[in-house]
């Protein structure tokens, strides 16, 4: 055989556990969690012990050399700082807590009372450079808000000083602020707007980010609760990722953003240590002005800030409903500018009076919560898990000595079995590791050099924003990402090949060789998904097409009247279900919440057409942004739940058909 008997149990026992008993345990009860967590804990300490007591106190450095030595050291190292960082997450996911009815309660409160007693509502709009692309669904969206309209006002804040967003504003009928100097990038932008006026409650909208009619009456109740400081609700978006959009899965696999939103931010709800993600939030204003306004220090001011109401006796509490969509990443370089500001955000953290490590009214378990260990273990853990093993096959560096296969088998292997089903199990299905390894990776030879820097100078770099928009130039794919990968996939793929036969063969102990030549050919399989990842797909719409399925009236070129489908739409155009039209000519359809729209039919599309939006009035186009963006509808071809599976047969389909077109 193989292995020995019995080598094999514990990771057979895994699998049992989590087939067997896995389904038939409750996802939202902490014990159940905590039991799961439990069994990759322990599972993962006896690992190290063993590494630790085995392969690491009997190694003599004399033997191997110090290079050797000091290898080896290393990657136990790297390990254990693997396990501290999930250990840390898993802890966290040991609860979760869901705000949907108490959410409820709330609003049925806040419609209980009088109007003019409903808590009055400053909606900020920081913006520095976004165009009027951007801007105009947000402020139409905002203006429109299911909220007494005397109980709420809506304020751009222009950090860029332009008399055309003013003339706008003025248009509108909604507040503008601007200020002399750009001091404290977003944080000192809306402090200036906090002292100029004068509301209960300051609610944040990002530039992109159009809000839901019910984002207040969904969340001001909760301040009805003195210690209330901050309400924060999820990041969605209305347009696709572009690492998916470029690998091509964006209709079976969701973004990250839907994973912390939807499973991290709950669970850390419920450990008291939720906090404010910078927009589709809202503040109480007496408690803001208790830790003397938005916090300057950092690039994350909101995460300080949610940090800083701790230490007053305030919570930040999470409802996880869509209450705003805005913009995701457009693009590869604003991609990069976005989570290279966050990495950078997340490390200052540490350095800074108001953050985890230095604040003085933070628990232990607050501190570990809070630290932003994800930035630095994951991205360069993963990172050097992914070279070590062509060092072992082009150097001989071994990781792990004195071992045989069955003892891997026996110790690793239950490891590995454990994280990948106790993730399914935790996050329902909804990552997949062949997807959120190169994810991880690609990202990681991003941001290891902002990370490094910022963990020596962490204040060096200036504060950017997120190209949107109009902003958004071409960008055809990564070089530095794409140079990369290929020479790891050539120095592994060699490697492998040279050790695989036995006259060029580098490594004199084969004990793991065949495990590093799996982990070579895996390396290699991330390499490749991660180049497609760099490749930029290109985006052939303007605008994004909401998904509709709705019968509407048409009125033909004859003047006719038929029923139609309406099966998508967008600021430009749509798709109709309708035949015996022909190209160049113009229908009208009838919309209730909008009136009639005017379509030019540009294509025969299957058994409908699609078709150009002519031109509209502004009265009618706020109509359609309001229609479109503040209401239920869902991108055309996103990613829904319960498809996760289906995302590997599509990466492959990625991987051995034609590049995008």
């Amino acid at each position: 055989m193989f292995f020995d008997s019995g080598t094999l149990i514990p990771a057979l026992l895994l699998i049992i556990f989590f087939w067997g008993l896995g389904p038939l345990l409750p996802k939202a009860a902490t014990w159940a969690r905590s039991l799961v967590v439990l069994v990759v804990v322990v599972i993962s300490l006896r690992y190290l012990v063993w590494r630790l007591t085995d392969t690491l106190l009997p190694l003599d450095q004399e033997t191997v050399g110090w290079v050797g030595y000091g290898w080896t050291w290393l990657y136990y190292v790297a390990e254990c700082a693997i396990f501290f960082e999930g250990t840390i997450f898993l802890l966290l996911m040991t609860r979760t807590k869901d705000r949907k009815e108490e959410a409820n309660e709330h609003e049925g409160w806040l419609r209980s009372i009088p109007r003019d007693q409903w808590p009055t509502v400053d909606v900020f709009i920081p913006t520095y450079s976004e165009g009027i692309d951007v801007l105009e669904k947000t402020i139409i969206g905002a203006k429109h808000l299911d909220y007494p309209q005397d109980r709420f006002s809506v304020w751009v804040l222009d950090d860029s000083r332009r008399d055309w967003l003013r003339d706008y504003c003025a248009t509108q009928g909604v507040g503008y602020l601007r200020r002399d100097s750009n001091a404290g990038a977003k944080a000192g932008n809306m402090n200036n707007a906090l002292g100029q006026t004068s509301g209960d409650v300051i609610a944040i909208l990002d530039a992109d980010f159009v809000p839901q009619t019910h984002f207040l009456t969904r969340t001001v109740g909760f301040f009805r609760e003195p210690t209330t400081g901050c309400v924060q609700t999820p990041h969605t978006f209305f347009n696709t990722d572009p690492l998916l959009m470029n690998l091509k899965i964006h209709q079976a696999y969701a973004d990250d953003q839907k994973h912390f939103f939807e499973d991290v931010m709950t669970s850390r709800d419920a450990w008291g240590v939720a906090f404010s993600c910078g927009s589709c939030g809202l503040f109480r204003r007496e408690a803001l002005i208790a830790i003397d306004g938005f916090p300057t220090g950092s690039l994350t001011e909101d995460i300080l800030s949610s940090i800083s109401l701790l230490g007053k006796d305030y919570k930040t509490v999470y409802l996880s409903e869509r209450q705003a969509r805005g913009l995701a990443a457009e693009g590869l370089l604003a991609f990069f500018v976005q989570r290279a500001r966050w990495a950078r955000g997340g490390i200052q953290l540490l350095f800074v009076p108001e953050g985890p490590v230095r604040a003085t009214h933070l628990t232990l378990l607050q501190r570990l919560f809070f630290l932003p260990a994800h930035w630095i273990v994951t991205y360069l853990g993963m990172l050097f898990m992914m070279i070590a093993p062509s060092f072992f096959l082009w150097f001989e560096l071994v990781p792990i000595h004195f071992i045989t296969l069955n003892e891997l088998a026996r110790y690793q292997l239950p490891v590995f079995v454990a994280a990948f089903m106790s993730n399914g199990w935790l996050l329902k299905n909804k990552r997949h590791p062949l997807i959120s390894i190169p994810f991880i990776v690609f990202l990681a030879m991003r941001l290891a050099p902002t990370i490094l820097h910022s963990m020596v100078k962490p204040f060096g770099a200036t504060f950017r924003v997120t190209p949107k928009g109009a902003e958004v130039k071409g960008f055809e794919g990564d070089r530095l990402v794409v140079a990369t990968a290929w020479a790891i996939i050539f120095f592994t793929l060699f490697g492998v090949v040279l050790n695989f036969v036995p006259e060029t063969q580098i490594v004199s102990d084969v004990t793991f060789l065949a495990p590093s030549l799996i982990w070579g050919c895996f390396t290699i399989f991330v390499m490749l998904v991660v180049v497609l990842m760099a490749f930029e797909h290109p985006r052939h719409r303007v605008e994004e097409r909401f998904t509709i399925e709705r019968d509407v009236l048409v009125t033909l070129p004859d003047q006719s009247t038929v029923t139609a489908r309406l099966h998508d739409l967008s600021m430009e155009g749509g798709r109709l279900g309708i035949q015996g039209v022909n190209v160049g000519q113009v229908i009208r359809v009838q919309i209730p919440e909008i009136g009639e729209l005017s379509l030019r039919v540009v294509r025969q599309v299957g058994e409908g057409v699609g078709t150009s939006l002519e031109p509209l009035d502004p009265a009618q186009r706020e109509l359609l942004i309001r229609y479109l963006f503040t209401g239920p509808f869902n991108n055309l071809g996103m990613a829904t739940d319960g498809e996760v599976m289906s995302a590997p047969v599509g990466l492959a389909k990625r991987l051995l058909g034609p590049s995008p077109a």
